[in-house]
């Protein structure tokens, strides 16, 4: 599923309320999903396209859930992909919701230990994101869905939530490796890391650059969706005083042009999984995206990490719980910060010795994630759909699948013959008045 990310400074939505955060979110996804389903290649496939599919694979439960419908027009099996970790509506679609007490959304800063706190936010968070998508975001991608998918039979198709319960298998670009141990059904396959493999050569130029470094080198990335230029202008000014201070060589993608000190390598781009699989790479700074995250636990690399939005806050306090580096703050940070942080971790070497940990627990399994997504994506196919691998609980309601019906009838009951009780307490037992007189 193609994505048109609109230009969102997606930096200033830290420290939002969680109605306020949840909402920003649903409203971007309905602005891009419609800036997609707009374009005029996209309404000609949708309306005159007749090619048969054994499968439709679609990013369904991440802004696209009105692409669920695809699987209605060529007669095909659902298999869904959800970029991030464990999202509670989603997992519920899912027939796979968790306890809140258990395991936090993504998009919380919370690890895997939670307190009383911790569990009271966790648990308000769901309840907020359960009552928006229900009542507001689900009903504004239906809108959407009928407003653009309009295709030979496309009247005869089911409601949206029918059809996206209906999605034989998703799987969940999460490891946990770095992430969260989560129990999961058997339609919900982990398939963290498809994008990684082994680095390759790097350019002759840049392998010399970082080879001939006598400390090492440093890796400076805050991915594709932070922009230097929307960072606080203070941010920028910490990284370019503390590099100044810091003996390793520094390679900094960035999108703003800055004088930097002369131990500073500056590009827009650079091959950044072959840097992070380079010997000499000692450190990686990075904003904790989902796949940052990941190719540094593979590629064995310590790292200090600063997020700014979304699964970013999540990712590094996992990351920092693993040994893995340290974090810091945006909205505390120095040079004096940054330093520090960058010299306990090269000088302890016991994150370097967690970093090779986990790539070794993440090198070890039977199949790479893109085996494991190419096996299940032929047994979907294979077995028509694989519906029966749904569990029971996929066709509950919430009502239903929390017992809140059940528990209000027992409750109802138990109110009532304690209150018969009561009533035939006072008929046999009646309280005498005493007269005036007595």
């Amino acid at each position: 599923m193609p994505h048109l990310f609109i230009p969102t400074n997606t930096v200033k939505w830290r420290n939002q309320s969680h109605p306020t955060l949840i909402g920003l979110f649903q409203s971007l996804c309905l602005k891009e999903i419609e800036t997609v389903l707009k374009q005029p290649e996209v309404q000609t496939f949708v309306q005159r396209d007749q090619s048969q599919f054994d499968a439709i694979i679609i990013e369904g439960t991440f802004c696209s859930e009105s692409f669920v419908t695809l699987g209605h027009k060529y007669d095909a099996p659902v298999i869904n992909f959800q970029p991030l970790g464990y999202w509670a509506t989603n997992y519920f679609l899912y027939g796979n919701l968790q306890s809140p007490a258990s395991i936090a959304d993504f998009r919380l800063p919370i690890g895997t230990e939670m307190n009383f706190w911790h569990r009271l936010d966790s648990m308000w968070f769901t309840v907020t994101e359960f009552f928006l998508t229900y009542t507001s975001y689900y009903p504004k991608q239906e809108i959407l869905m009928d407003k653009y998918f309009k295709y030979r039979g496309s009247n005869t198709r089911p409601s949206m939530m029918e059809m996206l319960r209906n999605i034989s298998m998703t799987f969940v670009e999460h490891d946990i490796a770095i992430g969260v141990p989560q129990p999961l059904s058997p339609n919900v396959v982990f398939t963290g890391g498809m994008h990684i493999k082994p680095a390759k050569p790097l350019p002759s130029d840049l392998d010399k650059y970082i080879s001939e470094a006598p400390h090492g080198v440093i890796f400076f990335s805050f991915g594709t969706n932070i922009k230097f230029a929307n960072v606080p202008p203070y941010v920028l000014k910490a990284f370019l005083d503390a590099f100044g201070k810091i003996k390793q060589k520094i390679i900094w993608k960035t999108d703003v042009d800055v004088e930097v000190p002369p131990n500073v390598l500056v590009k827009k781009w650079f091959p950044q999984r072959d840097i992070l699989g380079h010997k000499n790479c000692r450190l990686f700074i990075t904003h904790g995206g989902v796949h940052s995250a990941m190719e540094a636990g593979y590629h064995g690399v310590p790292v200090v990490m600063m997020p700014g939005f979304s699964d970013q806050f999540q990712n590094v306090l996992l990351m920092e719980e693993k040994g893995l580096g340290k974090v810091i703050g945006m909205d505390s940070v120095n040079a004096d910060v940054i330093v520090k942080a960058v010299e306990e971790v090269l000088g302890d070497e016991t994150y370097a010795a967690n970093a090779k940990r986990i790539s070794s627990i993440m090198r070890s399994s039977p199949m790479s994630s893109l085996e494991k997504g190419v096996y299940w994506t032929e047994y979907v196919i294979r077995h028509n759909g694989a519906h029966f691998l749904k569990p029971a609980s996929i066709r509950l309601s919430l009502v239903e699948f929390l017992c809140l019906d059940i528990l209000l009838v027992v409750g109802s009951v138990i109110v009532t013959i304690l209150f018969l009780l009561v009533k035939s307490v006072k008929l046999c037992c009646p309280t005498r008045r005493k007269d005036k007189t007595e």
